[in-house]
């Protein structure tokens, strides 16, 4: 899978959906990988400091490599060990990608993130969405069953053998309101038909084509 059509598209819903200047604190980047959505915010909200948090020291690593220069702070941290106060209401602005799904207790999480933004502040979640897993599943092993299977147990192992969970977006709907936020926006990115089209159509002739997902990853802007 080509993920590189997904940062794009990424990129440009972020450029296109915040304001210009993010107001007042600094901007968290939870699970930062390898850096590159650190560097995209220095780059385009560089009045605000930058900081990436990743649990995994390599990935750390590789984002100090990548940034060359550029004065973005990063830190070894899991989300889960933090507390309510740990930068309690330090942000404007925190992104959490592709990391809901590896930790537990989901709401508890976002209400973090919730004590950590300052009044008005955003948070950009992404998502993988349970059928996007199945097209991914299907175009690496061209074994329906197997997809099928992870599909239906909405559960499966991550990068670093940890387990995933998947979240249909009505339930990540209700878990970001029970957190106290308000949603501003909503998007699919990484359309399944466009990138993917053998495991799309094997998709769609299994299920019905109003109970699957369109895209990859949901992306929803939220508002403290």
């Amino acid at each position: 899978m080509n993920l590189d059509p997904f940062y794009d598209e990424l990129e440009i819903l972020l450029k296109s959906s915040l304001p210009l200047k993010l107001e007042g604190g600094s901007i968290l980047d939870i699970g930062c990988g390898k850096g590159w959505l650190t560097r995209i915010l220095y780059n385009n909200f560089y009045e605000n400091a930058v900081i990436g948090i990743d649990k995994n020291r390599d990935n750390i690593d590789d984002c100090r490599i990548n940034a060359d220069n550029l004065p973005i702070k990063y830190k070894v941290l899991d989300m889960v060990d933090l507390t309510p106060d740990t930068f309690l209401n330090n942000y404007s602005f925190i992104t959490c990608h592709n990391v809901l799904g590896y930790i537990p207790n989901p709401v508890e999480q976002l209400l973090k993130i919730y004590s950590w933004l300052q009044t008005d502040g955003l948070l950009s979640l992404v998502v993988r969405t349970p059928s996007g897993r199945f097209a991914e599943v299907y175009e690496q092993s061209k074994s329906p069953n197997l997809a099928l299977k992870r599909y239906k147990d909405m559960r499966m192992n991550g990068s670093f053998k940890d387990e995933f969970e998947f979240y249909t977006l009505s339930d990540l709907i209700s878990m970001i309101e029970v957190a106290g936020f308000s949603v501003l926006k909503i998007q699919g990115l990484y359309s399944l038909e466009k990138y993917l089209p053998t495991g799309y159509e094997t998709f769609k002739n299994t299920f019905s084509v109003s109970n699957i997902d369109q895209y990859f990853y949901n992306w929803i802007l939220c508002q403290k």
